[in-house]
């Protein structure tokens, strides 16, 4: 079934029950799988122009437990996020600021994660890991010395990242740390090395 004519999709995405998005660059599709069988499907919302995204390292579903919880992507103008069919902006204030400051190169080689654990959302852009929160609704943002180039959840639900050849996983014991929303550069420490038979015990 034909559903984009003219645009390229860089990424689509699972929201909740049978609904789905697609992105392109610029735009973001809503639809919803109305009869399976014959694989019949209805436009869910109008298109949302602006609301795009780069590419699918640039777009994460949060579910904590077996409950959806929000889609999260990086857009050109801001990161978005949404839990039924509005998109909503979540930057503000300083944080929309140094948000489109940045490089646009920088957000479209940006990579996102989740932490159901903790019910962190990771958005690794430029050289700063930025954490929104799904309780407290809150940023704060981490400076690492290495390159996230890809965020996974683990066995464990704790959450495995990579930097060139090596892994790293987060530490509950201090991965939790809680910090005004004003404040940032907390300094982030090598998580745990679980790759190449050494398990190196630095911590978050």
């Amino acid at each position: 079934q034909h559903l984009i004519s003219g645009e390229k999709i860089v990424a689509g995405m699972q929201t909740i029950n049978n609904r789905f998005v697609l992105f392109t660059d610029g735009a973001l599709y809503g639809y919803e799988i109305v009869a399976e069988g014959k694989l019949s499907i209805r436009e869910d919302f109008s298109k949302l122009l602006f609301k795009g995204t780069y590419n699918t390292n640039t777009v994460v579903r949060a579910v904590v437990g077996d409950q959806y919880a929000g889609l999260f992507w990086i857009g050109k103008d801001s990161i978005y996020r949404m839990r039924d069919t509005a998109p909503e902006d979540i930057l503000f204030l300083k944080w929309k600021d140094e948000y489109q400051a940045t490089l646009d190169s920088d957000k479209a080689a940006a990579v996102c994660g989740f932490n159901a654990r903790t019910k962190n959302v990771f958005f690794k852009i430029g050289a700063k890991i930025y954490v929104w929160n799904l309780d407290y609704e809150h940023w704060r943002v981490y400076n690492f010395s290495d390159s996230p180039e890809q965020f996974v959840t683990s066995y464990n639900g704790e959450t495995l990242f990579s930097s060139g050849v090596d892994i790293f996983q987060t530490d509950k014991r201090t991965a939790d740390l809680f910090i005004d929303k004003y404040n940032v550069g907390i300094p982030l420490k090598k998580v745990k090395k679980v790759n190449n038979e050494s398990f190196l015990t630095n911590k978050i």
